[in-house]
């Protein structure tokens, strides 16, 4: 019974001290929902008629989804569409005036406003970031607004605003105008198939101020939408202060003052190439023909080597800084068009032949491979370890030849592709056999000249974003995908078999 009566005692002194703690109060976020009388009574800044919106949902599904945009690229768009000027002062917003934005300008809202549709043209440039560093920024030719993602961590509202306070001072990429976006801006970027930057994962701060002070306007990518968050939010008795990602804008007319990197056009034609090989349904227009008059094959290295002192257990980098380091595997690889390993995939033209069951040639770089690897031929499974599997592959005289090699990282790497397909989403071309995507290459690394920490590296098919890097250490069965080297004679048999001139 006293045990009772002290545990009864004890119950209630916790109740009366928590009822005398003092907790902040910090208020939900509140999603806007859509409001008919005001969208009829708001004055449509661009074209919103039926036709129109669909015409973009369609561009927007065929551009997100990769897919054959010979089609659908051109379609009309109206003449007050293409050029929009959008408020870059910051202000007080309340739930009507973010509706009465929406509805001016067709934005898209996951919870608002599902009907918009807002067609961006953006395109890729590069500022130098030092001298020996590059930054890819945005650039959306429709509303003339340059985009930035700051590569810290999630950021306080007052953090956030002094690291762009601090950036402008030191004329940040040659610039020192920038500023978080306001919500006709962020809204500008979101799509019913996502947000128009596709790395970006996190919700981002907007400059605009929601009237209740506990609150305040971020752009939520999470949903694809804007919405209203809470600035503050509870976490037990303590008060845990929200932080978000820093989306950094400024204006930018034409004249661009910066040429465009090469990730424009030339890169759209080769993933128009790359989805037609992966997809034969896909039908090509009669003036898209499939092969070119001309080939000028590039020179991959063929010797391997070892890297020092470069990690490479994560290539998704958190920024789009190219670090232009001469001798590295990133320089080597971006040098000759590889440049997969960044926020944006680069797109590099293959022209494969199938020459039988067993294996394909490659104009693009004159290479012979096989079309499975040591795991997938039947004969050689049991083979372990790539040297072993290349000398059996010459003393068998595999395919009439006894020149196979093991490839090198940017052999390897020349066959990533940017479209995958198939249930496992393979960034290999439809000839090869997808059953392993993951190939051991020649080359090896160390983080110091000490052997014993040497690692074996391997390239895979089978990723997300189409090519990882790894390395491994200690017992393991390496899948090998053997490769030659085409002679002179050899490459012009194949070039007059296709028709084409080959350099």
């Amino acid at each position: 019974m006293k045990l009772k009566f002290r545990q009864n005692h004890i119950i209630i002194a916790m109740l009366f001290l928590l009822m005398a703690t003092p907790i902040s109060a910090a208020k939900k976020g509140i999603i806007v929902k859509g409001d008919q009388s005001i969208y009829d009574a708001t004055k449509k800044l661009v074209n919103t008629e039926e036709s129109v919106v669909k015409g973009c949902r369609k561009f927007e599904y065929i551009k997100d989804k990769i897919l054959m945009r010979t089609t659908f690229l051109d379609l009309n768009w109206p003449k007050q569409n293409q050029h929009v000027k959008l408020r870059s002062n910051p202000k007080v917003v309340d739930e009507k005036e973010y509706l009465k934005i929406l509805y001016q300008y067709n934005f898209f809202d996951n919870f608002t406003y599902k009907q918009g549709c807002f067609r961006n043209e953006i395109k890729q440039f590069s500022l130098a970031l030092s001298k020996n560093k590059t930054k890819v920024v945005r650039i959306d030719k429709v509303t003339n607004l340059m985009w930035n993602e700051h590569y810290s961590d999630k950021l306080t509202l007052d953090e956030a605003k002094r690291i762009l306070s601090s950036l402008n001072k030191e004329n940040y990429l040659s610039y020192n105008d920038w500023r978080m976006p306001t919500l006709e801006e962020i809204a500008s970027l979101y799509t019913d198939s996502g947000h128009v930057f596709r790395h970006s994962k996190v919700s981002a701060w907007v400059s605009d101020e929601f009237p209740d002070k506990d609150l305040h306007w971020v752009g939520g990518v999470r949903y694809n939408s804007s919405f209203v968050e809470p600035f503050e939010t509870i976490k037990g008795n303590k008060v845990k202060i929200q932080k978000l990602k820093l989306l950094m804008v400024r204006n930018q007319p034409p004249p661009y003052p910066i040429p465009p990197s090469d990730f424009d056009e030339k890169d759209g034609l080769c993933e128009h190439w790359e989805q037609y090989n992966a997809d034969q349904k896909l039908i090509r227009k009669p003036d898209s023909p499939e092969w070119p008059d001309n080939i000028n094959s590039i020179k991959l290295r063929s010797t391997p080597i070892k890297y020092l002192n470069r990690s490479m257990t994560d290539f998704q980098i958190k920024e789009d800084t190219i670090k232009i380091d001469k001798g590295s595997l990133e320089y080597e690889l971006s040098q000759i068009g590889f440049n997969f390993l960044y926020a944006d995939v680069q797109c590099f033209k293959n022209y494969y032949i199938d020459v039988n069951a067993d294996v394909l040639v490659d104009l693009a770089t004159n290479l012979m491979w096989q079309k499975g690897s040591s795991r997938t031929i039947s004969e050689y499974k049991h083979i372990t370890k790539k040297e072993e599997y290349i000398i059996q592959l010459n003393k068998d005289n595999f395919n009439g030849f006894n020149d196979w090699r093991i490839p090198t990282t940017p052999e390897v790497s020349s066959l990533i592709e940017g479209t995958n397909y198939g249930k496992y989403k393979i960034h290999l071309n439809k000839l090869f056999n997808p059953n392993y995507t993951s190939f051991h290459v020649s080359d090896k690394f160390s983080y110091s000249d000490n052997l014993s920490r040497e690692k074996e590296i391997s390239v895979s098919a089978g990723k997300r974003r189409g090519i990882g890097l790894s390395q491994h250490r200690g017992k393991l069965i390496e899948n090998i995908k053997a490769v030659r080297t085409l002679t002179a004679e050899e490459v012009q048999s194949y070039c007059q078999q296709k028709g084409v001139t080959c350099q």
